[in-house]
């Protein structure tokens, strides 16, 4: 009979070792992607007169792989950002003071009932138009927009999926020496 002893202390620090790594690469891999996917949505075509929609957009990683908790993230911060990302459908918009609600009979009415119109007497809106030309509304009747989608569409799924494969296989092979088949 023989008999032997196997201590697998050392397996069991290789094991750590090999996950800190993995987990490390496959952090800096979604990290890079996110802000890359960050950036091409900085880049994407759509209007932004005052330059807050382009720099509230970010891209990073929040929680950790050894907690199971790793999840990237693309976003802008912007109060108007999910009306430029998505479609919208038609809609009315009312200066502030006028509480804007739609009767039965598709009148609009204020929040004191009273219709509104020519004797509304709280809030203006105002914008340019592409002239140059200055406007002036209580009430906009807005035909809503198409989406441009800058967020949904600067990263793919299989992008980021393509980005962490070659992190993981990069990181196996170096914790293996590249040993593995």
């Amino acid at each position: 009979m023989i008999e032997t002893d196997l201590d697998a202390s050392q397996f069991a620090v290789f094991a750590d070792r090999a996950m800190n790594q993995l987990g490390a690469a496959v952090e800096t891999a979604l990290a890079e992607t996110m802000a890359e996917g960050a950036d091409r949505a900085r880049q994407a075509p759509f209007k932004d007169q005052s330059g807050e929609l382009r720099q509230s957009i970010e891209g990073d990683i929040e929680g950790r792989f050894a907690d199971s908790t790793l999840e990237g993230y693309i976003k802008a911060e912007a109060d108007h950002a999910l009306f430029v990302e998505q479609d919208t459908k038609a809609h009315v918009i009312a200066a502030k003071g006028v509480g804007v609600s739609t009767d039965a009979a598709g009148r609009q009415r204020n929040g004191q009932g009273k219709f509104v119109g020519k004797g509304a007497k709280k809030g203006v809106l105002s914008w340019q138009d592409a002239g140059g030309e200055r406007h002036f509304a209580r009430i906009v009747h807005h035909p809503g927009t198409k989406g441009t989608h800058f967020i949904s569409t600067s990263m793919t799924e299989e992008e980021v999926n393509a980005r962490i494969d070659a992190a993981v296989e990069t990181a196996l092979d170096n914790i293996t020496g590249g040993s593995l088949p």
